[in-house]
């Protein structure tokens, strides 16, 4: 794995991940969802990261979360250009 594959990690995980008995499935998952909301627009290259690090760790758990491709109803407004809050439903944009 490389440096860039572990970015959402603190330090100190980032050189025990092949060994699944230091770091729980579920820590990494928290770190990775932790990450994503605070940095939604770097959602996509985390995904990415995950997947390769279920696949390092050969967890389904993992690779499942990284999969997942729901957003939420701020993240979609963000991909909409010139559509907020408070556009009607039925502006005519859709």
């Amino acid at each position: 794995m490389s440096e860039h594959t572990l970015y959402f990690l603190p330090v100190g995980l980032q050189t025990s991940l092949a060994n699944t008995d230091v770091v729980d499935c579920s820590h990494i998952i928290g770190l990775f969802n932790s990450r994503v909301q605070s940095s939604p627009r770097q959602a996509d290259q985390a995904r990415e990261n995950l997947r390769i690090i279920g696949k390092a760790r050969n967890s389904k758990k993992i690779e499942l979360v990284a999969m997942d491709k729901s957003m939420t109803y701020e993240e979609a407004l963000e991909l909409l250009p010139g559509v907020d809050a408070t556009t009607p439903f039925d502006s005519g944009i859709y």
